[in-house]
């Protein structure tokens, strides 16, 4: 025999359905985690993306330290400016140096108080900015706007680095431009010496009369 529930009886099961339903707790982690899982992940990848962006810019800021620390120690480089840039060029690693740029300069304080280019090379894939004899180049000032680091007839070594960073992940940091410049003063010699046609320079190197005789 066939028998129907009453309306009554059907909304009693109904309401006895939801208060069970309520009172089950069973799948709300899983819920949780599914609403949570998302924004977790993109967090964790974004910090990652950072902390490589990060760990490059410092890369680049030591290696432009080390380019122009490794020439202000020699006397003459000539014919070693390859070998320079290629141990300075370690120092980014493990990131690779397709887009690196490097330019270093010896930067003369001339008679007219002005930073004048001695001589100046760019790395095997290309400078941060192509220098020519006796251009103009800003020097270090102190807060009073005095040159720091040098006084007439001297030299400072100014090494200039860029870095076009790629992220490894590629999906939070996009693509961006590092870069950093550093100034030190020789060590053996007033002005290191480059002598070749590329780069300049001159065997008396800021005491050249190109640079004492400007006013």
């Amino acid at each position: 025999m066939f028998f129907k529930k009453s309306p009554k009886t059907a909304i009693n099961a109904y309401t006895q359905f939801i208060a069970r339903l309520k009172r089950d707790n069973k799948g709300v982690a899983a819920l949780e985690f599914a609403l949570i899982a998302p924004i977790m992940v993109t967090l964790y990848m974004g910090s990652v993306e950072l902390h490589h962006a990060l760990s490059a810019d410092r890369r680049v800021t030591d290696l432009a330290g080390a380019t122009a620390d490794l020439v202000a120690q020699s006397a003459d480089i000539s014919g070693q400016m390859d070998n320079i840039f290629d141990a300075a060029s370690t120092y980014l690693k493990p990131y690779g140096v397709d887009n690196l740029r490097i330019t270093v300069s010896s930067i003369c304080h001339a008679g007219d108080d002005t930073g004048r280019v001695d001589w100046s090379a760019n790395y095997v894939n290309g400078g941060v900015k192509s220098y020519a004899h006796m251009d103009v180049v800003p020097l270090p000032l102190d807060n009073d706007n005095k040159p720091l680091l040098t006084i007439k007839g001297t030299s400072l070594v100014f090494a200039e680095v860029s870095y076009q960073y790629t992220s490894p992940l590629g999906e939070y940091v996009n693509s961006m431009t590092l870069s950093d410049h550093y100034y030190l003063r020789p060590r053996l010699t007033e002005t290191p010496s480059v002598l070749n046609t590329g780069a300049g320079g001159s065997v008396d190197g800021c005491a050249n009369s190109d640079f004492t005789d400007l006013s």
